[in-house]
């Protein structure tokens, strides 16, 4: 079986029935937050503490108790609408 028919297989299994249902059922949340965005911030995170630290500086800040090392720049609401869809698009 190569790779494609093994994915195949997988979806068409219980398992990724489930997969899809608990999606679904958690996408209208999901929707809503990317709908009411007005900006989509960006940070740079080393999230392995058993590799070599990639950014030689100290952190600039946490965000949800994760430190960030370095910032991008701040994305408008349509990129936050763009954003959402591309993540809400379960072929994606």
């Amino acid at each position: 079986m190569d790779a494609h028919e093994a994915i195949l297989e997988f979806q068409s299994s219980p398992e990724w029935m489930e997969m899809q249902m608990e999606f679904d059922s958690k996408k209208a949340g999901a929707a809503a937050i990317f709908a009411g965005a007005t900006k989509v911030e960006s940070f740079g995170f080393q999230l392995r503490k058993d590799e070599p630290l990639i950014y030689p500086q100290k952190p600039l800040g946490q965000v949800s108790g994760i430190s960030f090392y370095t910032r991008g720049l701040d994305k408008d609401a349509e990129f936050a609408a763009r954003l959402g869809a591309l993540v809400l698009d379960a072929k994606s």
